[in-house]
């Protein structure tokens, strides 16, 4: 891997946080709330089973959600702390 090639993916890894951060910062607002509202939901006590399933159903597909957020987020801020410590050992060696 040349010096161009970590330079251009911690160009590109700054360019994808800069294009995504607020749609998915909105989008797990709104998946954090719905969690709370089906939360409290099933809490409450409503007690159709049948309607308790597709709550927990769909409690878990927004868990799921916000997880796949979470991890590809983090995969992509380690790849560019990689590239550029990387980048920075690749300097210093150089001098």
């Amino acid at each position: 891997m040349t010096h161009m090639d970590l330079l251009t993916d911690i160009f590109y890894a700054r360019e994808i946080i800069d294009i995504f951060n607020v749609s998915i910062f909105t989008q797990i607002i709104a998946s954090v709330i719905i969690i709370c509202m089906t939360g409290l939901r099933l809490l409450t006590g409503h007690y159709d089973p049948w309607a308790t399933t597709g709550d927990v159903f769909y409690l878990l597909a927004m868990i799921c959600q916000i997880w796949q957020f979470c991890y590809v987020g983090n995969e992509v801020s380690h790849s560019r702390d990689v590239a550029e410590l990387w980048g920075k050992k690749k300097r210093r060696d150089i001098k």
